[in-house]
Parts: C-alpha cells; structure tokens; sequence
C-alpha cells in the first residue's frame, strides 16, 4: 500500500531525499510489528528457540534472524497496536499524509537515515518471508478427501545419545525432546492431515544401549494405537563395540542388537498392518501393510546392508503381493549427490545401496518409492526399472544440523486427484518448514 501511494503520486524521487522517507520506513516497521497476523504468527513461534539459534549462531537462515530480532523489537513496537485496527486504505491516507506534510523537509543526521532505510529492508524481509511461511502452512493441508500422508522420521540417534555423549557439542547432551516433538506432532496432527503410517529411516539410537532405547521406546509408544509405524535398523542401531577411537566405539561389527528387546515382535505382531518378518523371533526386517485412498500399500523393512537371504525374501514378499503398491525403507541406501551407495564399509557383511536397487528394487513394477537415512543431507533420485515403472529414492537425514538436527522430519502427503506426493519437510520444535528446492518438492506417482 505504501509503495502504491508513493508511485500514484509520481513524487517518490524527492520523497527519498526527505524527512518523510524515514518517517514512513519507521512507521512501516511499527504497523508490521502491530499487525495481527504477524503478532500471531510471532506468538505461535517458539520465541525462545529462536533466540537460542540466533544467540549461538548456528542458523544460517536470515529471516530466522530477523525473527530473533523481532522479539526484542515487538514489546517496544506494542503499544502501537492500535494502529492494526486501521484499514488498508487509511493506512495509506495516514502515510500519504505525513509525506505531503513534511516533504519540504530535508535535513536529518546519516546515522538516522542509515537506521530507517535498514529498518525498511527488514520490515520487507521479515512479510516476505513470513508471507511464504504462511502460505506454505496453507498449502501444506490436505487437497481433497482421498488425501493421505506418509510420516517418515529420519535419523534420531543423537536424542537418543547417552552412552557416547557426542551431542555436549550443541549443549547439555540431552536432546531427547526432539524425539518426542516429532512422535507427539505427528500423534496431535493425525486426523488432519489423515497420517496413514510413519516409518522411522534407521539410526534410532546412538550406540545400541540400554538407555538409549529406552528414550526410543517412549519416543516411539506415544504412537501406540494412534498411528501405525515400523523402523528400520542403522547402522548405529547393532554391533557397538567399545574401543579407544575417539567415538569412544565401534559401530555396526556384528548385527547383534537390543532392538528385539525394546520393540519386539511379539508386540507388532498383534496389529492388523503387521505383516511377518525375516525370522520367525526377531523384527529385524519385516513388512507391513496399510490402505488408503482405495489403494493397497506394502511396506518392507530392511536392515543396513541387507544380507542376500534378506534380499530374496524381500523379493518373494513383494512377487505375492502384486495388487499393492510397495514402498522400500532401509537405512544406507545412497548419498546426498543423489548417488546410490555402491560401497559401504562396517564389519558387517551385505548389501549397499546399488546392490539393493540391482537385486530388488528394479526388478518388481510394484515398487515406487524408496526412503533412507545414514547419509547427511537430502537428495532424490528417480530411475527406471526393468519394467519401465518409474521409481523414487529419496533420502533425508538431518543429524549434521544444530541440535543433532533438531526435530526436522519429513511428511508426504498423497494427492490421488492430482497425481503427486508432496514432500514437506518440517520441524515441529520450532514450527517451521524448509523450503529450499531439496526440502519442498512434489513427485508424479500415477495414483488414478
């Protein structure tokens, strides 16, 4: 409105070089300050979080920045609020006004002219990222009825993180409430955006302690009867072995694991989407199922670096169930150029990435869809299979960002109607999306 009013009038040349101006760029910042939608949007985030990552300096985002900074400048800008009861059109009667009043105006000191034109530029930023985040919040609903969404929770062994203790970096080693913000969001978000399933990428844990899965195990059972889940073992999820390295042990040296101890078979077997498993008395890999949209999904869990048995039992899984459509979760699977791992190190014996995509994934028209963690960032990769089925590999792990990453996990959510799988990845702690084009992105997935 303000920029209209100035262009209207043709005198925007002289306005700049006047008292006016900068009147107007701080007036600008207290009626963006007062505005509702952006004091609610303010409230609604966490402002403490906030100004943790901005105090510490680990947020390389600018808006994020600049809300830090709002915190300090909307209890000063307060009692302007009165202003947010003023219509568009009086907003821009009141600015025109002050402009025409004061433009013979032309001296005032560079250090206050210095001030407003940097208050005009953040006022600019801050809508425009906060008009961003709020239509994507819009767009990140449901587009129809037969709409679904699939919850993927990648790497979460730095919440879990008691025996090595490698999270001291970003603070008191403690991060275990980011597992629980992720489980707890996806539990309070369940009937709106119609949260099908959840898988969990591998890498539960840190060191395969008993501690450790104990914060998994409660982490994980706030989805108990809620939303259906199944987890894939990490690397880091089997195998720990002390030693003097400076991770304090060795991870992955044999494939024993306290996982059939916190979540065994026995309890998973009693829910209507389980499937089987790979040993009649482990969970190690299993499948399961679920229906949504008048479609029929399988999901197969495997281990990190799946043995070839594991390979050909997947594959007779799969070749029995050709009606559903079928989603592959295991851990190291590829990188974040958006290569498949064709080398994998680790004591234990199996497959990589390009040896799983060779011996199953290619070869069943079935499967669509591929989720993994283990390597630190995002990519996607689509390729084609033997018979002409395209098929997505997508990978998310965010363990590399500040507070082990902090929560961020990925939702996709299903749009029969339009053919697409929008993926969406959020961060429930601090309410918040990346947007980046490996962040938010839509995949074509022939649903009608």
């Amino acid at each position: 409105m303000v920029r209209a009013s100035l262009h209207s009038d043709g005198f925007f040349s002289v306005f700049f070089k006047s008292r006016s101006f900068y009147l107007v760029c701080i007036l600008r910042l207290c009626i963006a300050s007062a505005d509702p939608t952006l004091c609610n949007r303010h409230r609604e985030t966490n402002c403490k979080a906030y100004k943790a990552r901005y105090q510490h300096g680990k947020d390389n985002s600018f808006p994020d920045i600049l809300l830090g900074c709002l915190d300090i400048l909307v209890p000063i800008c307060g009692k302007l609020r009165w202003l947010a009861r003023l219509k568009c059109g009086i907003k821009g009667a009141v600015i025109h006004f002050i402009v025409q009043t004061s433009i013979q105006l032309t001296y005032i000191p560079i250090f206050v002219k210095v001030s407003a034109i940097f208050l005009l530029f953040f006022n600019l930023v801050l809508q425009t990222s906060l008009a961003e985040d709020s239509l994507l919040l819009k767009e990140g609903n449901l587009e129809s009825n037969e709409s679904f969404t699939l919850a993927v929770l990648p790497d979460t062994q730095f919440y879990c993180d008691t025996r090595l203790k490698l999270s001291k970096k970003w603070g008191n080693g403690d991060l275990r409430q980011y597992f629980f913000d992720q489980t707890r969001w996806v539990r309070d978000n369940q009937k709106r955006l119609k949260i099908a399933f959840l898988v969990h990428e591998g890498d539960i844990v840190q060191a395969d302690a008993p501690e450790e899965w104990a914060i998994a195990k409660e982490a994980m059972s706030i989805l108990d009867d809620k939303v259906p889940y199944c987890l894939c073992l990490g690397n880091h999820d089997m195998g720990f072995k002390k030693s003097n390295n400076k991770y304090g042990g060795d991870i992955a040296v044999n494939r024993k694991t306290l996982f059939n101890k916190y979540f065994p078979r026995d309890k998973f077997a009693k829910r209507k989407e389980f499937g089987g498993t790979f040993h009649p008395e482990r969970h190690d890999n299993s499948w399961y199922q679920f229906d949504a949209a008048g479609m029929k999904f399988l999901i197969v869990s495997l281990e990190c670096k799946p043995r070839d048995e594991v390979l050909n039992w997947a594959n007779e899984v799969v070749a029995k169930h050709p009606e559903h459509r079928v989603i592959i979760l295991t851990h190291a699977y590829m990188k974040a150029n958006g290569r498949r791992i064709e080398k994998l190190g680790y004591k234990i014996q199996g497959n990589s990435g390009e040896g799983i995509w060779q011996k199953l994934v290619s070869k069943h028209e079935n499967i669509f869809l591929v989720l993994c963690g283990h390597s630190a960032g995002e990519a996607v990769l689509t390729s084609t299979g033997d018979h002409g089925n395209q098929i997505h590999q997508v990978l998310s792990d965010y363990q590399h960002m500040h507070n082990g990453g902090e929560s961020w996990m990925r939702y996709m959510v299903f749009e029969p109607s339009l053919n697409k799988i929008k993926v969406y990845t959020y961060n429930p702690a601090l309410n918040k999306f990346r947007t980046q084009p490996s962040s938010r992105f839509d995949l074509d997935y022939l649903m009608k």
